[in-house]
């Protein structure tokens, strides 16, 4: 497969919970704490939609899979059942608190 949906997951089945994707993929960026963050938008036939990103930061901390050349993928965020879950900043000048001697 390529094109839009290369890697992307277009049909879960089992379990009573069957669906598919239900819209192509929306490519946008989105400011995650005024850093700007590439996100590919997946919509599902149960409701479900999904903000998956190459940002290695969030692919860390929210794994979502890794693309055909294994870079890991990861969720910016989900929505689902009711539930929100969003990477709300994004932070890369963290320092050591330990001393090491």
């Amino acid at each position: 497969m390529s094109g839009e949906t290369q890697g992307v997951m277009l049909k879960s089945q089992g379990g009573g919970q069957d669906y598919e994707l239900s819209a192509m993929p929306k490519t946008e960026s989105k400011d995650v704490g005024g850093v700007s963050v590439d996100t590919t938008e997946l919509a599902y036939s149960n409701g479900m939609k999904m903000w998956l990103t190459q940002n290695e930061i969030i692919a860390c901390i929210f794994g979502g899979g890794a693309t055909d050349d294994g870079k890991r993928v990861g969720m910016f965020r989900m929505e689902s059942g009711g539930t929100v879950t969003e990477v709300t900043g994004l932070k890369t000048d963290a320092q050591p608190q330990l001393k090491w001697e």
